[in-house]
């Protein structure tokens, strides 16, 4: 029988024995701590801190009944969601409990290094479970690394059972004048372990094992066990410190660790609403797309990197402001788009109430929110092509979502409701082969011609490969041309087109880019027999104007225009016979070039 089956038979006999199991360990709580001598300020903090639980169950019961978020309230008061109060308030008791190891570490003198090694491991321990409570580092390593979600149970299991043996071990070797103390240690242990890793899974399995999702009351008594567990095992702690450190050295280490909770509190807050605001300031793109009539606006984004290859993880951070309460729980979805069609080639989308990101609805007016978005593009990615990363807002049933219009914006818009927010590259390899003809032309955009092949066999078109190279950033739109022109300097061809036919357009090039062109120029019929000179060069496709050339000596072109070679264009039907290249520009004077010729 698989784990799934079983759980699916035994859930709810299993998850009545896991209650009676917490049930029992409370009393015996209990039971210890009443036949304890407590400092006032050590009960004091005991009992604020279950009054606190107390209140935090009573608030997600009272203003969390199922899983439609309707406001700020609704949101920050439920258990089962991410970066709530309760979060906030479990990521900071944990941090306390590793706070009050470390000092037991450090302050008590009498224990030799071993012992200490142990307080240390036991104060990073529960320091790293507190950051973990809040920022979810386990979701993000265990997606980075590619494994299943829910292995971080098994992962945090065997390292809680280890834990439980080394603190056996220690007990055993060194503190074995305070079995009391050291049994409400590990009770604290289980409760904490049982409520936190083995109780959301009975409950599932038990109460909704054929929905996708489970919004049950009873895993608000899971996350109420994991604070209860934490609270537990730090009054194990501090009942210790009590006992083994002077009273002044007791004094100001309880105050310090207090003092420290205080403000890692106030610095979680300000990671929820202060850092995005901060962010949007000093880090991110800035950006105005605004929906809603103003309501919404996205102010700003991030990207992990605008220059990628196949199957690497792309990182998106948006930054949204709300000027007043929005009507629905907003979906984010994230594009990947070929140009010049458009074509989607990747995309992602995360749910308002996933666990990642504070539904919209909950979005405190005049606030900025932050969504992270991450994706793993395919392996299959077409390389040497430029991309649009494109943003859209959707709501309703998956299968029958709704766009969000935009209502104004300062970028691309490719829809009503999907913006582009920002110009992507994937750059592929250098190329293999070296050209026919080495050249070497420098564009005063940054871009160097490096070398072309000439057309071999010439029917009726004229195909030419170029391999270019930026020196820089290139920051402008150039399209490149090539003119066939007659002896007498009279264009009588011109071919214009962007590199790459525009699936790689110049203004996302990075520098260091080394790439091949291929061209294809089909020559009219009406082109009369005869030789006429090449010529290439680039200009910016929205001022027509040239881009300056300079050759290797640095001495500009004439007309800014590169000498390519001379074809000549025979007249039996055969259309064209040769291509010959020459090092040197004719002597000939070039005329008669217009705009229409850019």
């Amino acid at each position: 029988m698989s784990t799934t089956s079983m759980l699916a038979s035994w859930g709810p006999y299993l998850l009545a024995f896991s209650f009676v199991v917490l049930t029992g360990l409370l009393i015996v709580t209990l039971f210890i701590l009443t036949r304890q001598p407590v400092h006032p300020a050590i009960r004091n903090l005991l009992i604020a801190l279950v009054a606190i639980e107390i209140l935090l169950f009573g608030l997600h019961t009272t203003t969390s009944a199922d899983a439609d978020i309707t406001g700020f309230w609704d949101w920050f008061f439920d258990l089962d969601k991410e970066s709530t109060l309760g979060t906030m308030f479990s990521a900071v008791q944990m941090a306390l409990v590793g706070m009050v190891a470390l000092i037991n570490g450090i302050g008590i003198r009498r224990y030799g290094r071993w012992p200490r090694l142990y307080w240390g491991l036991l104060a990073a321990g529960f320091m790293f479970l507190g950051f973990d409570e809040y920022f979810m580092i386990h979701e993000y390593l265990f997606e980075r690394w590619g494994l299943p979600g829910e292995w971080w149970r098994y992962l945090y299991l065997g390292a809680g059972g280890m834990l439980v043996l080394l603190s056996g071990y220690v007990y055993r070797r060194w503190m074995r004048p305070e079995p009391r103390l050291f049994i409400l240690f590990f009770v604290g242990l289980v409760v904490t372990a049982l409520s936190g890793i083995a109780l959301e899974p009975l409950i599932w399995n038990a109460r909704c094992p054929e929905r996708i999702s489970c919004f049950d009351p009873l895993l608000a008594i899971e996350e109420t066990g994991e604070m209860v567990g934490a609270t537990i095992v730090l009054a194990s702690l501090l009942l210790f410190a009590q006992r083994h450190l002077d009273p002044a050295a007791w004094r100001a280490a309880y105050r310090l660790s207090l003092g420290a909770s205080v403000a890692l509190g106030l610095a979680l807050v300000f990671n929820l609403w202060g850092a995005p605001a901060l962010e949007a300031r000093t880090l991110a793109e800035r950006t105005s797309i605004s929906y809603l009539d103003g309501a919404l606006e996205l102010v700003g984004y991030r990207l992990s990197k605008t220059v990628f290859e196949p199957g690497d993880t792309l990182e998106v951070t948006l930054y949204w402001y709300t000027r007043s309460g929005l009507p629905e729980n907003y979906n984010q979805s994230v594009r990947l788009l070929a140009r010049p069609e458009g074509d989607q080639v990747a995309e992602f989308d995360l749910g308002a109430l996933d666990g990642t990101l504070v539904p919209s609805r909950a979005w405190l007016p005049g606030t900025v929110a932050r969504s992270s978005l991450r994706f793993n593009l395919p392996d299959t990615l077409p390389v040497t092509q430029s991309y649009w990363v494109g943003v859209r807002l959707w709501y309703g049933d998956w299968q029958a979502s709704r766009g969000l219009d935009i209502s104004e914006t300062d970028s691309l818009r490719l829809t009503p409701d999907l913006v582009v927010i920002s110009n992507a590259v994937a750059v592929g390899p250098a190329p293999n082969t070296p050209p026919e003809i080495e050249i070497e032309y420098v564009f005063d955009d940054g871009l160097r011609l490096a070398g072309y092949n000439p057309p071999g066999q010439i029917d009726d078109s004229l195909a030419l490969d170029f391999w270019w190279k930026a020196d820089r950033d290139i920051e402008r739109d150039l399209t490149q041309f090539v003119h066939l022109v007659d002896l007498e300097g009279t264009p009588v061809l011109g071919y214009d087109q962007p590199p790459f036919e525009g699936r790689f357009v110049t203004y996302t090039w990075p520098a260091g880019t080394d790439v091949q062109d291929s061209w294809r120029i089909d020559i009219p019929e009406d082109v009369p027999p005869g030789d006429y000179a090449v010529y290439t060069g680039l200009y910016d496709s929205i001022t027509l104007q040239r881009s300056p050339v300079f050759d290797a000596e640095g001495h500009s072109l004439l007309d800014d225009m590169i000498y390519l070679g001379d074809v000549t264009l025979g007249g039996d039907g055969g259309r064209k016979k040769q291509f010959q290249s020459r090092p040197d520009a004719p002597e000939a004077e070039i005329s008669g070039l217009t705009a229409s010729y850019a």
